[in-house]
């Protein structure tokens, strides 16, 4: 069996536990400061989708 540690229970290190246990995988989140207290919290867990897909121009 595989056992995993991911460090950060932000929206990332969440998403990444999640996905991991859903293939059968052990895992054990970490956080000193809590779930979600971090830069989850700060920007409301947002990502930008304009930083997502590559845009036409590099120059941009």
């Amino acid at each position: 069996m595989t056992r995993t540690i991911i460090v950060g229970a932000g929206m990332v290190g969440l998403a990444t536990a999640w996905h991991m246990q859903e293939k059968g995988i052990d895992v054990t989140v970490l956080d000193r400061a809590g779930v979600g207290a971090g830069a989850s919290w700060g920007n409301a867990g947002w990502l930008a989708p304009g930083k997502t897909i590559p845009l036409a121009d590099p120059s941009l």
